[in-house]
């Protein structure tokens, strides 16, 4: 899952991309007035178009696409707006890191546009190797955890383990998972289990991310190598 930032000088519009089909997650226009206590119409709105990626990824999805026409220097003015006041949001090791990464196009104002980007080859690369480096750094994170020597964050091998921590997060007892991960041999063999569909089901409920990470790939070998299943929980808050 990818988000599609559609830029044009003057109007902003989001798609969550699933596979091959998009849906349409709101736009921003130039002229949002936004509370960053300035009257500069570009700042607010490259923060209010910020304002709506932590939105996503807080739901889990850390791949963002911008794309904007040829000629069209929002992009990267937009990113460049990021690495000054957001600079958190591309932070190595950090779980609310997000990945972003330009594709020139239009995106901005109609949904056959918006199709057309997302089915074509080059969309495709980009987020495949976006979505890799996504995944390369959850793992980063998920062994960061697992070395912590204080133990603050709790890590979890069985589904009857993560359905406790569910469990207790519902008696509000227990602390947050932050990811439910798994490779695709994992999923294939227990996706019937009702456990495991339970499983993703409170995942979505309570808005954690759940990842099904491709067996053969470096993070896909590391989480086999735990077995196949693996949940993390959120530091907690000071």
């Amino acid at each position: 899952m990818a988000l599609l930032l559609g830029l044009d000088e003057r109007r902003a519009t989001l798609w969550t991309v699933h596979s091959d089909s998009i849906v349409p997650s709101g736009s921003i226009s130039c002229e949002h007035k936004g509370s960053a206590g300035t009257n500069n119409p570009r700042y607010n709105y490259f923060d209010a178009i910020v304002a709506k990626l932590k939105v996503a990824s807080a739901t889990g999805v850390k791949t963002i696409v911008i794309a904007a026409p040829r000629g069209v220097a929002t992009a990267k003015d937009l990113v460049a707006h990021v690495n000054k006041h957001h600079a958190y949001l591309l932070k190595p090791g950090s779980g609310r890191k997000i990945h972003m990464a330009s594709i020139e196009g239009s995106a901005a104002r109609d949904v056959p546009s918006a199709i057309d980007l997302v089915k074509s080859q080059a969309f495709k690369d980009i987020t495949e190797t976006t979505s890799g480096q996504e995944t390369e750094g959850i793992i980063q994170l998920l062994d960061a955890v697992i070395n912590n020597p204080a133990g603050i964050v709790s890590v979890h091998f069985t589904i009857d383990e993560i359905l406790q921590v569910f469990e207790a997060l519902h008696d509000e007892i227990g602390p947050e998972p932050e990811y439910v991960l798994m490779t695709e041999t994992y999923y294939a063999a227990n996706k019937s289990d009702p456990r495991l569909q339970r499983v993703f089901s409170l995942a979505k409920k309570y808005t954690v991310k759940t990842r099904v990470i491709q067996s053969k790939t470096g993070p896909g070998t590391r989480i086999a190598s735990l077995g196949g299943l693996v949940c993390f929980t959120s530091p907690p808050v000071d």
